[in-house]
């Protein structure tokens, strides 16, 4: 299911939200999470992350940019912030600072 922007921005902090990384998605996020991809490279680094820009031709550039790593249709995480990313990594490895 879907979040919907209230309740993103309504999330604790540090509380992680996994979704399918999709255009729709990504345009109905709030300018300034953290966006990682859940599907990760060799060196297990996401093929994306990012904070979100605000909506318009940068929004549409990032979905571009999802694309072209590969992270569309994939799983992801939405954070409030890289640190609350920064600290949940720690369960899964080194995150790429």
């Amino acid at each position: 299911m879907m979040r919907t922007e209230s309740e993103i921005i309504s999330e604790p902090r540090g509380k992680f939200i996994p979704q399918q990384l999709t255009k729709r998605f990504l345009m109905a996020l709030p300018e300034g999470v953290y966006l990682v991809s859940s599907v990760a490279d060799d060196e297990f680094r996401p093929l994306f992350e990012q904070y979100i820009t605000k909506a318009g031709p940068a929004r549409e550039m990032q979905w571009e940019a999802v694309k072209k790593a590969g992270a569309d249709q994939r799983r992801c995480l939405v954070f409030r912030t890289k640190h609350d990313w920064i600290e949940f990594y720690p369960r899964i490895g080194s995150p790429r600072l």
